[in-house]
Protein backbone atom coordinates (compact mmCIF):
# COMPACT_ATOMS: atom_id res chain seq x y z
CA UNK A 1 0.00 0.00 0.00
CA UNK A 2 2.51 2.35 0.62
CA UNK A 3 4.42 1.54 -2.58
CA UNK A 4 0.98 2.64 -3.99
CA UNK A 5 1.07 5.86 -2.21
CA UNK A 6 4.63 6.60 -3.38
CA UNK A 7 3.93 5.90 -6.82
CA UNK A 8 0.73 8.40 -6.71
CA UNK A 9 3.01 10.92 -5.00
CA UNK A 10 5.89 10.90 -7.51
CA UNK A 11 3.38 10.98 -10.66
CA UNK A 12 1.82 14.38 -9.10
CA UNK A 13 4.95 15.92 -8.16
CA UNK A 14 6.55 15.27 -11.81
CA UNK A 15 3.16 16.54 -13.05
CA UNK A 16 3.75 19.53 -10.72
CA UNK A 17 7.24 20.09 -12.17
CA UNK A 18 6.09 19.83 -16.07
CA UNK A 19 3.54 22.36 -15.46
CA UNK A 20 6.02 25.01 -13.42
CA UNK A 21 8.60 23.97 -15.89
CA UNK A 22 5.53 24.63 -19.08
CA UNK A 23 5.16 28.50 -17.90
CA UNK A 24 8.54 29.66 -19.00
CA UNK A 25 8.31 27.91 -22.18
CA UNK A 26 8.37 30.38 -25.00
CA UNK A 27 5.35 30.48 -27.81
CA UNK A 28 7.08 28.92 -30.83
CA UNK A 29 7.33 30.99 -34.07
CA UNK A 30 7.68 28.17 -36.31
CA UNK A 31 5.32 29.04 -39.37
CA UNK A 32 4.98 32.39 -38.46
CA UNK A 33 5.82 35.31 -41.15
CA UNK A 34 6.53 39.16 -40.23
CA UNK A 35 4.57 41.32 -42.76
CA UNK A 36 6.56 44.27 -43.86
CA UNK A 37 4.22 47.43 -44.40
CA UNK A 38 6.26 50.19 -45.29
CA UNK A 39 8.27 50.96 -47.24
CA UNK A 40 6.59 49.66 -50.23
CA UNK A 41 8.75 47.42 -51.92
CA UNK A 42 11.05 48.48 -54.35
CA UNK A 43 10.40 52.16 -53.52
CA UNK A 44 13.06 54.76 -55.37
CA UNK A 45 12.86 58.11 -53.68
CA UNK A 46 13.96 60.89 -52.47
CA UNK A 47 12.93 61.15 -49.00
CA UNK A 48 16.07 60.11 -47.08
CA UNK A 49 13.92 59.86 -43.97
CA UNK A 50 11.99 56.41 -43.75
CA UNK A 51 9.96 54.51 -40.85
CA UNK A 52 10.47 50.91 -41.41
CA UNK A 53 7.24 49.35 -39.90
CA UNK A 54 5.56 45.72 -39.93
CA UNK A 55 2.80 44.01 -38.33
CA UNK A 56 3.63 42.42 -35.34
CA UNK A 57 3.59 39.00 -34.47
CA UNK A 58 1.83 37.16 -31.22
CA UNK A 59 4.70 35.41 -29.12
CA UNK A 60 7.40 37.84 -30.62
CA UNK A 61 9.10 39.65 -27.54
CA UNK A 62 11.40 41.82 -30.11
CA UNK A 63 12.34 42.30 -33.93
CA UNK A 64 15.78 41.78 -35.64
CA UNK A 65 15.82 45.10 -38.01
CA UNK A 66 19.11 44.71 -40.71
CA UNK A 67 19.30 47.24 -43.43
CA UNK A 68 22.54 46.37 -46.19
CA UNK A 69 23.66 48.47 -48.56
CA UNK A 70 22.86 46.64 -51.77
CA UNK A 71 21.55 43.07 -50.88
CA UNK A 72 21.50 40.32 -48.92
CA UNK A 73 23.09 38.21 -51.43
CA UNK A 74 25.57 40.59 -53.05
CA UNK A 75 26.44 42.39 -49.64
CA UNK A 76 28.11 45.88 -49.59
CA UNK A 77 28.12 46.72 -46.26
CA UNK A 78 25.65 46.86 -43.09
CA UNK A 79 24.26 49.96 -42.52
CA UNK A 80 21.91 48.74 -39.49
CA UNK A 81 21.22 45.32 -37.07
CA UNK A 82 19.45 46.52 -34.37
CA UNK A 83 17.12 44.62 -31.82
CA UNK A 84 13.26 46.69 -31.68
CA UNK A 85 11.11 46.31 -29.29
CA UNK A 86 8.07 47.53 -31.03
CA UNK A 87 7.14 47.30 -34.49
CA UNK A 88 8.55 50.41 -36.03
CA UNK A 89 12.13 51.96 -36.25
CA UNK A 90 12.76 55.92 -37.86
CA UNK A 91 15.82 56.15 -39.79
CA UNK A 92 17.97 58.44 -42.29
CA UNK A 93 19.74 56.91 -45.44
CA UNK A 94 22.12 58.07 -47.82
CA UNK A 95 21.29 58.06 -51.71
CA UNK A 96 22.12 54.24 -53.05
CA UNK A 97 20.21 50.83 -52.98
CA UNK A 98 19.62 48.70 -50.05
CA UNK A 99 17.34 45.76 -49.00
CA UNK A 100 16.24 45.79 -45.50
CA UNK A 101 14.89 42.49 -43.24
CA UNK A 102 12.49 42.22 -40.37
CA UNK A 103 12.25 38.68 -37.66
CA UNK A 104 10.15 38.01 -34.95
CA UNK A 105 12.33 36.83 -31.85
CA UNK A 106 12.14 35.67 -28.39
CA UNK A 107 14.28 33.61 -26.15
CA UNK A 108 13.71 30.46 -28.13
CA UNK A 109 12.90 30.58 -31.79
CA UNK A 110 12.94 32.95 -34.42
CA UNK A 111 10.93 33.02 -37.62
CA UNK A 112 12.54 33.64 -40.85
CA UNK A 113 13.25 37.16 -42.34
CA UNK A 114 11.43 39.31 -44.62
CA UNK A 115 12.94 41.06 -47.00
CA UNK A 116 12.16 44.79 -49.53
CA UNK A 117 14.38 46.26 -51.55
CA UNK A 118 14.50 50.46 -51.32
CA UNK A 119 17.01 53.04 -53.55
CA UNK A 120 17.16 56.59 -52.27
CA UNK A 121 18.18 59.27 -55.30
CA UNK A 122 20.04 62.10 -54.36
CA UNK A 123 18.63 65.61 -54.03
CA UNK A 124 19.61 69.12 -51.97
CA UNK A 125 16.05 69.59 -51.03
CA UNK A 126 15.81 68.99 -47.17
CA UNK A 127 11.81 69.44 -46.92
CA UNK A 128 10.58 66.33 -45.23
CA UNK A 129 13.15 64.85 -44.04
CA UNK A 130 13.82 64.31 -40.01
CA UNK A 131 16.62 64.80 -37.82
CA UNK A 132 16.55 61.93 -35.17
CA UNK A 133 18.43 62.40 -32.30
CA UNK A 134 20.34 60.01 -30.16
CA UNK A 135 21.58 60.88 -27.14
CA UNK A 136 20.62 61.56 -24.12
CA UNK A 137 18.41 58.89 -24.74
CA UNK A 138 16.31 59.30 -21.59
CA UNK A 139 14.03 61.82 -19.97
CA UNK A 140 15.68 62.35 -17.00
CA UNK A 141 19.58 62.90 -16.18
CA UNK A 142 21.51 63.65 -13.05
CA UNK A 143 24.31 65.80 -14.67
CA UNK A 144 23.32 68.64 -16.19
CA UNK A 145 26.85 68.84 -18.66
CA UNK A 146 26.13 65.80 -20.56
CA UNK A 147 26.85 65.32 -24.41
CA UNK A 148 24.06 65.61 -27.11
CA UNK A 149 24.57 63.20 -30.73
CA UNK A 150 22.04 63.15 -33.42
CA UNK A 151 22.02 60.93 -37.06
CA UNK A 152 23.91 63.30 -39.84
CA UNK A 153 22.09 63.83 -42.86
CA UNK A 154 24.22 63.22 -45.97
CA UNK A 155 22.97 66.92 -47.75
CA UNK A 156 22.70 68.87 -44.61
CA UNK A 157 25.30 71.72 -44.62
CA UNK A 158 25.39 72.31 -41.23
CA UNK A 159 23.18 71.94 -37.94
CA UNK A 160 21.20 74.11 -35.44
CA UNK A 161 21.21 73.33 -32.05
CA UNK A 162 19.37 74.80 -29.54
CA UNK A 163 17.18 74.26 -25.65
CA UNK A 164 14.90 76.14 -24.27
CA UNK A 165 13.47 75.89 -20.99
CA UNK A 166 10.46 73.73 -20.59
CA UNK A 167 9.38 72.71 -23.86
CA UNK A 168 10.33 74.03 -27.71
CA UNK A 169 8.22 77.04 -27.33
CA UNK A 170 9.84 78.12 -24.25
CA UNK A 171 12.61 81.00 -23.36
CA UNK A 172 15.59 79.91 -25.47
CA UNK A 173 18.61 78.91 -23.12
CA UNK A 174 21.43 78.03 -25.58
CA UNK A 175 21.96 77.96 -29.52
CA UNK A 176 24.66 77.26 -31.71
CA UNK A 177 25.56 76.31 -36.07
CA UNK A 178 27.11 73.70 -36.10
CA UNK A 179 28.97 71.05 -39.07
CA UNK A 180 28.92 68.00 -36.64
CA UNK A 181 26.30 65.89 -35.00
CA UNK A 182 27.21 66.57 -31.65
CA UNK A 183 28.02 68.51 -28.46
CA UNK A 184 30.59 67.33 -26.48
CA UNK A 185 30.10 66.48 -22.72
CA UNK A 186 30.87 69.72 -20.60
CA UNK A 187 30.62 71.79 -23.27
CA UNK A 188 27.27 73.05 -21.78
CA UNK A 189 26.37 73.11 -18.37
CA UNK A 190 22.77 73.23 -17.14
CA UNK A 191 20.85 73.65 -13.54
CA UNK A 192 18.15 71.54 -12.46
CA UNK A 193 15.00 72.26 -14.42
CA UNK A 194 12.64 70.79 -17.25
CA UNK A 195 14.25 71.69 -20.80
CA UNK A 196 13.66 70.91 -24.70
CA UNK A 197 16.69 70.49 -26.90
CA UNK A 198 16.20 70.57 -30.86
CA UNK A 199 17.99 70.35 -33.95
CA UNK A 200 17.07 71.50 -37.48
CA UNK A 201 19.24 70.35 -40.96
CA UNK A 202 20.07 73.39 -42.92
CA UNK A 203 21.82 73.74 -46.29
CA UNK A 204 22.13 76.72 -48.92
CA UNK A 205 18.87 76.30 -50.39
CA UNK A 206 16.29 74.69 -48.15
CA UNK A 207 15.99 73.46 -44.00
CA UNK A 208 14.52 70.61 -42.04
CA UNK A 209 11.70 71.43 -39.49
CA UNK A 210 13.08 71.26 -35.89
CA UNK A 211 13.16 67.60 -33.96
CA UNK A 212 12.93 67.88 -30.07
CA UNK A 213 13.14 65.67 -27.19
CA UNK A 214 12.52 66.62 -23.44
CA UNK A 215 14.91 67.19 -20.46
CA UNK A 216 14.74 66.94 -17.44
CA UNK A 217 17.76 67.61 -15.13
CA UNK A 218 17.53 66.28 -11.50
CA UNK A 219 20.72 66.03 -9.42
CA UNK A 220 19.02 65.92 -6.30
CA UNK A 221 18.99 63.32 -4.36
CA UNK A 222 15.96 61.67 -3.17
CA UNK A 223 15.32 61.89 1.03
CA UNK A 224 15.50 58.73 3.36
CA UNK A 225 12.57 56.61 3.94
CA UNK A 226 10.41 57.98 6.44
CA UNK A 227 8.25 56.16 9.06
CA UNK A 228 9.47 52.30 8.50
CA UNK A 229 7.11 49.85 10.24
CA UNK A 230 6.25 46.15 9.93
CA UNK A 231 2.66 46.35 8.87
CA UNK A 232 1.57 42.40 9.59
CA UNK A 233 3.04 39.74 10.77
CA UNK A 234 2.06 35.84 10.63
CA UNK A 235 3.83 33.06 11.72
CA UNK A 236 7.20 32.71 9.29
CA UNK A 237 5.30 35.39 6.64
CA UNK A 238 5.40 39.03 7.03
CA UNK A 239 4.86 42.45 5.17
CA UNK A 240 6.82 45.72 5.73
CA UNK A 241 6.09 48.66 4.46
CA UNK A 242 7.76 52.64 4.34
CA UNK A 243 6.77 56.09 3.48
CA UNK A 244 8.74 57.69 0.59
CA UNK A 245 9.39 61.09 1.10
CA UNK A 246 10.34 62.24 -2.56
CA UNK A 247 7.69 62.17 -5.22
CA UNK A 248 9.94 61.08 -7.91
CA UNK A 249 11.24 57.81 -6.95
CA UNK A 250 11.39 54.92 -9.47
CA UNK A 251 12.78 52.03 -6.68
CA UNK A 252 13.39 51.46 -3.45
CA UNK A 253 16.63 49.56 -2.46
CA UNK A 254 15.30 47.08 -0.01
CA UNK A 255 18.90 45.64 2.37
CA UNK A 256 17.92 42.31 4.62
CA UNK A 257 20.60 41.08 6.54
CA UNK A 258 20.22 38.05 9.44
CA UNK A 259 22.88 40.20 12.02
CA UNK A 260 23.18 43.79 13.43
CA UNK A 261 26.65 44.34 12.25
CA UNK A 262 25.20 44.11 8.54
CA UNK A 263 27.69 41.49 7.54
CA UNK A 264 25.18 38.53 6.88
CA UNK A 265 22.67 39.94 3.99
CA UNK A 266 19.63 37.45 3.23
CA UNK A 267 18.32 39.75 0.25
CA UNK A 268 18.74 43.20 -1.65
CA UNK A 269 15.63 43.98 -3.97
CA UNK A 270 14.94 46.73 -6.05
CA UNK A 271 10.75 47.60 -5.08
CA UNK A 272 8.50 49.59 -7.18
CA UNK A 273 6.36 50.17 -4.17
CA UNK A 274 7.26 51.04 -0.73
CA UNK A 275 6.24 47.53 0.42
CA UNK A 276 7.24 44.29 0.52
CA UNK A 277 5.86 40.56 1.78
CA UNK A 278 7.91 36.91 2.28
CA UNK A 279 8.62 34.06 4.61
CA UNK A 280 11.89 34.02 6.75
CA UNK A 281 12.63 30.94 9.33
CA UNK A 282 12.98 31.69 13.03
CA UNK A 283 15.79 34.57 13.87
CA UNK A 284 15.99 38.40 14.71
CA UNK A 285 16.52 40.39 11.12
CA UNK A 286 17.80 44.39 10.36
CA UNK A 287 16.68 45.43 7.42
CA UNK A 288 16.85 49.29 5.77
CA UNK A 289 15.73 51.08 2.53
CA UNK A 290 16.84 54.00 0.59
CA UNK A 291 15.42 55.13 -2.54
CA UNK A 292 16.47 55.73 -6.22
CA UNK A 293 14.88 58.64 -8.06
CA UNK A 294 13.67 58.39 -11.47
CA UNK A 295 17.37 60.15 -12.57
CA UNK A 296 19.12 57.70 -10.95
CA UNK A 297 19.99 59.67 -7.70
CA UNK A 298 20.77 57.50 -4.49
CA UNK A 299 19.11 58.49 -1.56
CA UNK A 300 20.32 58.03 1.71
CA UNK A 301 19.32 54.58 4.03
CA UNK A 302 16.33 54.91 5.97
CA UNK A 303 16.98 53.74 10.31
CA UNK A 304 18.24 50.68 10.70
CA UNK A 305 14.59 48.41 11.43
CA UNK A 306 14.88 44.79 13.41
CA UNK A 307 12.33 42.16 12.66
CA UNK A 308 11.58 39.41 14.16
CA UNK A 309 10.25 35.94 13.24
CA UNK A 310 8.92 33.16 15.73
Amino acid sequence: MKRKYLFYLLVVLALGAFVSCDEFIEEDLEGKVVILTNPNDSLVTTYSTQVFNWDEIDGADWYNLQIVSKSFSQLDYYVLDTIVETNQFLFNLTPGVYQWRVRGENSGYVTPYSTRTIQIDSTSDLNGVTVILLTPSKLYSNNGSIGYRWQSIYNADQYVFEIRNENEFGTLVYMDTLTGTEVAEGAIVLNEGNYSWGVKAINSNSSTNYTYKALIVDTTAPRAPGIVNVDSLQGNNYTIQWNRTSNDVAVDSLYLYSNQSLTNIVLNKELLNPNYSDSLVDGTYYWKVKSIDKAENIGLFSKLNKLVIN
